[in-house]
């Protein structure tokens, strides 16, 4: 179930989808082993229930020095997510994997009007874990360095605007003994803020 809702953002009016999120049975019931659930490469939920028979030897996949049996579900990155199938044979292929999108202008299109900074863990791969609001985090541009390049491509947080390569103190990115935060103008539009263990 989709809803759709108007709001005004910078004077413009933008519409909002709520995405119904998918709960799939295997989120409630573990089971047992040997039993497992087997997965479809275009599906979100498992397909069905898989249960062997003593001594029975099913398909196998290994990928990255794991064994995976058939129709089990494994993911390489944070992009692709694959199903071992007859078909898969140790290299990533279109027949066994899929991308993994993110869904940017449905899902976090208020942040992206109100110039939010996407926090990634680790490094710029996959999806935000969070976002960092200029509504209730306020920010400092660091001094530009000998790397920032100025010109027209510029990076926003709010109403401030930064240059290509150089680097801003957000508020909330309170670095804790175990984590440290930092927010750069990478790839205009956005600041992109990076989350990395010590």
């Amino acid at each position: 179930v989709n809803t759709k809702e108007n709001y005004n953002f910078y004077s413009k009016t933008t519409t909002k989808f709520t995405c119904a999120k998918v709960e799939c049975p295997s989120y409630f019931t573990r089971l047992r082993d040997p039993c497992y659930y087997q997965y479809d490469k275009d599906s979100c939920c498992e397909v069905k229930k898989y249960c062997p028979e003593e001594k029975a030897i099913g398909h196998e996949c290994v990928y990255d020095n794991q064994v995976y049996k058939n129709g089990q579900r494994f993911y390489v990155g944070d992009y692709l997510q694959c199903v071992c199938s007859p078909e898969f044979n140790g290299t990533i292929s279109d027949k066994s994997c899929r991308e993994v999108g993110c869904s940017y202008e449905i899902l976090y299109m208020e942040n992206i009007l109100s110039r939010s900074a996407p926090v990634y863990f680790e490094k710029v791969d996959g999806c935000p874990i969070e976002w960092f609001n200029p509504e209730y985090n306020a920010a400092t541009a660091d001094e530009i360095t000998s790397t920032s390049k100025s010109n027209e491509h510029n990076c926003k947080y709010g109403d401030l605007s930064i240059s290509v390569g150089q680097n801003m103190t957000i508020g909330q990115q309170s670095d804790s003994d175990t984590y440290k935060t930092t927010c750069s103008c990478n790839i205009p539009p956005l600041v992109t803020c990076i989350k990395v263990r010590k």
